[in-house]
């Protein structure tokens, strides 16, 4: 099995979303053990994600998105903080 740095795994998750093939097409045509490939992902990933990003976009300041791994919430800025504080205390726990 080929050692790779936490860098270079981060290439190879790039090039596989870019390549628009499935992880498992994408392991095959690598020679990448898909288990380890997703295992890899799933830990580098929380490892190197923001807990949440919470945006005020320019063009829509009473728009306020929240993004959270591959999802992105979006509400008005009229929403309660203490939803938005349920809302992120369920996805820490997710």
């Amino acid at each position: 099995m080929t050692r790779r740095t936490q860098a270079e795994w981060l290439s190879i998750f790039e090039a596989q979303q870019q390549s628009g093939l499935t992880a498992d097409a994408f392991c095959k045509n690598h020679s990448i053990n898909p288990k380890y490939f997703s295992t890899r992902k799933n830990q580098l990933h929380r490892q190197t994600s923001p807990f949440v990003q919470a945006v005020v976009e320019d063009h829509s300041p009473s728009l306020i998105s929240l993004r959270w791994r591959e999802t992105t919430v979006q509400f008005g800025s009229h929403v309660s903080p203490d939803w938005v504080a349920k809302l992120i205390h369920s996805l820490s726990v997710s």
